[in-house]
C-alpha cells in the first residue's frame, strides 16, 4: 500500500525526524503503523518535494536561513525506508495531466497527493508483472 504524507503529517514527521532522531511513538496510530511499516520496507510513503519547499520557507520565516542538513537528510529518508520523494518528473506530469479534472479540488496541495498517491499505486502495481 502507498501513502503519501500532506503539510501537516509531513512536518510533524520531519520535525521528529531531525529534532528527536526517533520516530516512535510520535504520531497518532494510523500515521505510526504507516511510517512503521515503510521502514520495514513493507509499504511506501511518498514525499512531494512541493510539500517540502513549503517547509522550508516556513522554516525560513522563523530561523530567516535554511539549514542544508534539512535537504540532506530529506534524501537519506530513502536509503532508511521505502520513501519516494516525488520531484514532479515527467512520469508524475503525464500521470498528473491523465487525471480526471472533474475529481480536482481547490487546494492543489490535496491534489498533489492523490495524484502522486494513484501514481504510486499503479507504477509498483505495474512493477510486481513478472
Amino acid at each position: 500500500m502507498n501513502y503519501c504524507l500532506n503539510k501537516e503529517e509531513f512536518t510533524l514527521f520531519f520535525e521528529t525526524f531531525l529534532i528527536k532522531q526517533s520516530l516512535e511513538d510520535s504520531f497518532d496510530e494510523e500515521l505510526q503503523m504507516r511510517v512503521d511499516a515503510c521502514m520495514n520496507w513493507e509499504d511506501a510513503i511518498g514525499i512531494l518535494l512541493y510539500i517540502f519547499t513549503h517547509f522550508l520557507q516556513r522554516k525560513t520565516k522563523v530561523d530567516y536561513e535554511t539549514n542544508p542538513v534539512y535537504i540532506e537528510e530529506l534524501f537519506k529518508l530513502t536509503e532508511i525506508g521505502n520513501f519516494h520523494i516525488e520531484t514532479l518528473d515527467r512520469n508524475f506530469i503525464i500521470s498528473m495531466l491523465n487525471y480526471s479534472r472533474n475529481r480536482m479540488m481547490d487546494d492543489l496541495s490535496d491534489n498533489l497527493i492523490l495524484i502522486l498517491q494513484n501514481h504510486l499505486d499503479r507504477s509498483y502495481d505495474s512493477s510486481f508483472c513478472f
